[in-house]
């Protein structure tokens, strides 16, 4: 789980949470903690081991996978880029 950049005016914290099946926003609100999923997910149905957030960029490590992916979150373009030299 890793907390995405917070607008102190925005009601929301936001965090990325790696889960089997892919990867969500957990919302948490600042006024009642109250916590939601965001309906932005990406990988569904994949199990995510790990991730890293820069900026809007995301980059997934996949269960039992040679490749890693690296995801735009703006376009929401998904590639995949093999992390080994075979």
């Amino acid at each position: 789980m890793e907390m995405l950049p917070n607008d102190l005016d925005h009601p929301d914290y936001q965090f990325m949470v790696g889960t089997n099946n892919g990867i969500a926003i957990l919302k948490i609100a600042k006024s009642d903690f109250a916590m939601t999923l965001s309906k932005e997910k990406y990988l569904e149905g994949k199990v995510v081991n790990n991730f890293l957030v820069r900026d809007n960029k995301i980059v997934a490590f996949e269960y039992n996978q040679m490749k890693f992916r690296l995801i735009d979150r703006k376009t929401k373009e998904v590639s995949e880029v093999a992390w080994l030299n075979e």
